[in-house]
């Protein structure tokens, strides 16, 4: 199925685009977002090399774009590694096109605060800092009711933990 991970994006994506332009009007324009991820295997437990991983999302990105999504998210990562490979792969993809679309990164925070294999929320942000991200956004594997508290307040305190400058800081940070 690896093989067909080009073609199935390109056939999702523009089938997307082709149903939202049917709903689009001028006032209500209407985007298609190619969502990549999770997937279940994690580079930090050894399920897959970080290289193998970032190709995979290579292919998934170049299939996006060639349909015509209008951004991507790279949604659930329950590892930081997963994530900075997706990421990677999208970055580099639209170094070499001279393409760039809106870009979303979400990952998912287990009701002790931490991701999956144990990285806090403020070490996750760090980490995706350098990466050009327009949006980040997270949610909880184990429902929205734990949500609140140290996990919100991470996000509203981004800023005050150095996440780059006002022009690259996330939406959320400013």
């Amino acid at each position: 199925m690896a093989e067909q991970a080009y073609d199935m994006n390109v056939r999702a994506a523009s089938l997307a685009k082709r149903i939202a332009s049917g709903y689009s009007t001028k006032d209500k324009p209407r985007w298609v977002a190619g969502s990549m991820g999770p997937g279940r295997k994690l580079p930090t437990l050894g399920h897959i090399r970080f290289l193998d991983l970032k190709a995979a999302y290579a292919e998934q990105v170049r299939g996006l774009l060639d349909g015509g999504a209008d951004l991507l998210i790279v949604e659930t990562c329950q590892d930081l590694l997963q994530t900075k490979a997706a990421l990677s792969a999208i970055f580099e993809n639209f170094k070499k096109n001279g393409r760039r679309v809106p870009v979303i990164a979400q990952v998912t925070i287990e009701v002790f605060g931490t991701m999956l294999n144990g990285t806090e929320i403020g070490a996750a942000l760090t980490a995706l800092a350098p990466f050009p991200i327009d949006v980040i956004g997270m949610n909880c594997g184990t429902g929205p009711r734990h949500m609140t508290g140290e996990h919100s307040l991470s996000l509203r305190e981004c800023s005050v933990a150095g996440l780059g400058s006002a022009q690259r800081r996330p939406a959320f940070c400013r």
